[in-house]
């Protein structure tokens, strides 16, 4: 079976139309480039990783970003998150009613990046999930940059 992968699709850069992204293979990467920002916090910059768009400049607590993915049928997920931090950090990754909660250690730079694992989703019910990165709580929220979430069935 294919992968999808975003990177494939046509974008239209400045517009705010988002189509879900569907998953079809063994894995999928919501790339920064493709999410949505609820809130001005956090923008889309390309200081990184040879050009390539990433989430930063994430001052505020109250903000998130999310992705709305197709998943073809329920079941267990691993996800994987590819970030960068100064400071450590604490994060939840959001499907639905199901989350996971991640602290995230110091990379030693905005552009060190890592990839993690913070554990696996059950995604209970088929169609369109929005997949939501958040800062846990103003008390452990320091800013990251985000590349990429990772999910593969289990």
């Amino acid at each position: 079976m294919k992968i999808f992968d975003p990177k494939d699709a046509i974008w239209i850069k400045g517009s705010s139309i988002k189509l879900p992204v569907v998953m079809t293979g063994k894995q999928i990467n919501l790339w920064a480039e493709h999410s949505i920002i609820d809130g001005k916090s956090p923008i889309k910059e390309e200081k990184y990783l040879n050009g390539e768009t990433t989430i930063g400049v994430w001052n505020s607590y109250k903000t998130y970003v999310f992705w709305n993915v197709i998943f073809p049928e329920p079941g267990q997920y691993e996800v994987y998150l590819n970030y960068a931090s100064k400071e450590a950090s604490e994060i939840t990754i959001q499907a639905g009613k199901e989350s996971l909660t991640s602290k995230l250690k110091s990379t030693d730079g905005w552009g060190e990046f890592e990839e993690i694992k913070p554990g696996i989703l059950n995604i209970d019910k088929k169609g369109t999930i929005q997949i939501k990165v958040k800062p846990t709580s103003k008390e452990t929220w320091k800013a990251i940059n985000l590349y990429y979430i990772k999910i593969i069935p289990k």
